[in-house]
């Protein structure tokens, strides 16, 4: 996976524009010391001009090409106007302005988002099918036809929607669905692409081919949303397309009144808007490498404009307010037994399973330093429990209903304790020994301790709706919101999520939707702002996110947006000091008091306070 580090990018990014760039500042620098071009006599400055016209004909055609004004077209008017009038000094410095300015918002603008397609990439590309005669062929997943027979064993992933014909199996389909334990699928029971087997196999009847898949709708949906999402529009275009004609049209009032090529050129390189246009991208930049130091890699830094606004922030609940996997919340002993012995007895007998729930137990027991036993015996039923056989003695661990029907006595105090107020949605499980109950120990998908920073961060920042949208089920969602104070929603699909977001964007907010999976991909695609939550580099709702957060801290989210809001106050800042010296500077040059040379000086100290001014958002 290509790698989301911003020193990457830099080093990538000099590797391309370095050479080009140290060129251009040396000709320019030789420009004004007046060296000319061995033999052909030319001054260099030409050749300084030479070096930036490919970037500025190939912007300002694609301007053309739309019927707008970039920066870019701007930059290129002036610049031509300079070598005409044998300004050749000014004709070069504004082609380094345009190198420094392009590099710069390469380094801003993350170019390596991975293609929408890496939605797919939790589908297989082959697929065990079951032929009539009962042997089982490995076949590429395009292959797979309505009716076709295929099983799915222990780590697989599904390779299409299909129905349970036998077996049982535990499949994790948090990233489609948000249902944060893994869900037992029997005779009968839908199967979807994508998910994974987490314990045992099943023999499935393919219902739809792979391209008609769940998950590929989904993909299709995305695509669809971000083809019909807005392009970012470039604050420098925006400067540009409202301040240009201004300098053009009053270069081309001097030229009428004083028949003074010269002046009218110096209108024209002062009011080139070079310096507002390299010093916007590069505040961008100092953002951006300041946020990725904590773990915040934001793809393109004009998205840093409409981070600033946001007004709504919609939160998925599994692996994004949430860790995405159960841990172990409390321990409970029944009369006649030791809180330790319960512990110690089921993570001996969780040892040889995969389930989540098993990882957890054994993870809280290590914490804990307690002792596991060596097992003697073992035997999973799938989706309910375990027996096993410790010190030659029979435990058994797993749901309550499950216990009961293996005639475990589960009398009306150990119910009690299994319906503990407020654990409506943790997940339970019981552990025996010899029929007797011994004690249960409560799980459930612990909240960030991140999340109520973040949710009070953006409220103090002035955002107006904080809400939590989930495929979980209504009351998981409502006893997370609840602590958070926010708005909750569950039994939501993905098109819902599309809905709500829709109809926050149609009541005028401005909406960050901040999710990790692909059931969140497309609500992420018809936002303004998409963040996702992706730990260890994982692309799964990065790939059509803006802002990807790799340490999963949800404080970054309010500091993102803080950050925003004083990178544009710096951009004003630059604004009106260009606004100020460039007013005087053209009104100067009108009168010919500012010749193109003087021009150039003036770019050149506004220049340096724009990039003293926006370096500093780095700190």
């Amino acid at each position: 996976m290509e790698s989301l580090d911003f020193s990457v990018r830099l080093r990538h990014v000099l590797r391309l524009q370095g050479p080009l760039l140290i060129i251009a500042a040396i000709v320019t620098l030789l420009s004004y010391e007046g060296a000319k071009v061995p033999t052909l006599g030319a001054d260099v400055g030409l050749l300084g001009f030479a070096l930036g016209l490919p970037i500025l004909l190939r912007q300002t055609w694609l301007a053309i090409k739309e019927k707008q004004v970039n920066a870019e077209s701007t930059m290129l008017v002036s610049a031509v106007g300079a070598v005409l009038l044998g300004q050749f000094p000014a004709a070069s410095l504004i082609s380094l302005m345009v190198v420094v300015m392009y590099t710069v918002e390469l380094l801003a603008s993350w170019r390596g988002a991975k293609d929408l397609t890496d939605l797919m990439s939790r589908a297989p590309t082959k697929a065990n099918r079951l032929s009539a005669s009962g042997k089982i062929d490995e076949v590429p997943v395009e292959e797979l036809l309505p009716g076709d027979r295929i099983v799915v064993r222990q780590g697989d992933v599904v390779p299409a929607d299909a129905t349970v014909l036998g077996g049982s199996a535990s499949l994790e389909e948090s990233t489609l669905t948000g249902e944060p334990l893994p869900v037992v699928k029997s005779e009968g029971a839908t199967i979807l692409a994508g998910t994974r087997v987490i314990e045992g196999y099943v023999d499935a009847r393919v219902e739809k081919a792979a391209g008609e898949s769940y998950i590929q709708s989904l993909v299709r949906e995305v695509v669809d949303n971000v083809n019909r999402r807005p392009p970012l529009k470039r604050l420098v275009d925006v400067i540009a397309m409202y301040f240009m004609p201004l300098v053009v049209a009053l270069a081309l009032l001097t030229y009428l009144v004083t028949r003074d090529a010269i002046a009218a050129l110096a209108v024209l390189v002062v009011g080139s808007p070079c310096a507002i246009l390299t010093a916007t991208p590069i505040a961008f930049l100092a953002t951006s490498a300041k946020v990725a130091r904590q773990g915040i890699l934001v793809k393109d830094g004009e998205i840093l404009r409409k981070l600033g606004k946001v007004s709504a922030v919609v939160f998925d609940k599994t692996g994004t307010l949430t860790f995405g996997e159960p841990e172990v919340e409390s321990v409970q002993a029944f009369e006649g037994c030791a809180e330790m012995e319960v512990l110690s007895a089921a993570a001996s007998c969780e040892a040889p399973s995969p389930h989540p729930i098993a990882k957890a137990v054994i993870r809280y027991t290590m914490s804990q330093n307690v002792a596991l036993s060596p097992l003697d015996d073992f035997r999973s039923e799938v989706g309910k429990g375990i027996v096993a056989h410790l010190g030659g003695k029979e435990y058994e661990l797993g749901q309550p209903g499950w216990l009961a029907e293996q005639g475990v006595d589960v009398p009306s105090e150990v119910s009690e304790h299994i319906r503990v107020p407020g654990h409506d949605t943790c997940f339970t499980i019981l552990l025996a020994q010899g029929r007797r109950p011994m004690g249960v120990l409560h799980l459930r998908d612990q909240m960030r301790e991140s999340a109520g920073s973040a949710v009070s961060g953006l409220r103090s920042l002035g955002v107006k709706r904080i809400l939590l949208l989930t495929g979980d089920k209504i009351e998981a969602a409502d006893a997370l919101a609840s602590k958070l104070g926010i708005e909750a929603h569950g039994l939501l699909d993905p098109s819902m999520k599309v809905e709500v977001v829709r109809k926050l964007k149609s009541d005028g907010y401005t909406v960050a939707f901040v999710g990790d999976g692909v059931n969140d991909a497309p609500a992420m695609a018809v936002s303004d702002v998409s963040i996702a939550v992706a730990l260890e580099g994982s692309t799964t709702a990065s790939g059509v996110s803006q802002v990807v957060l790799t340490r999963g801290d949800l404080d970054a989210i309010p500091e993102l947006v803080k950050r925003s809001r004083q990178t544009m106050a710096a951009l004003y800042e630059n604004v009106a000091v260009f606004a100020i010296v460039n007013a005087l500077g053209m009104g100067l040059a009108s009168l010919a008091i500012v010749t193109p040379a003087v021009g150039a000086v003036l770019h050149f100290l506004q220049e340096s306070f724009g990039f003293v001014n926006s370096s500093r958002l780095a700190r």
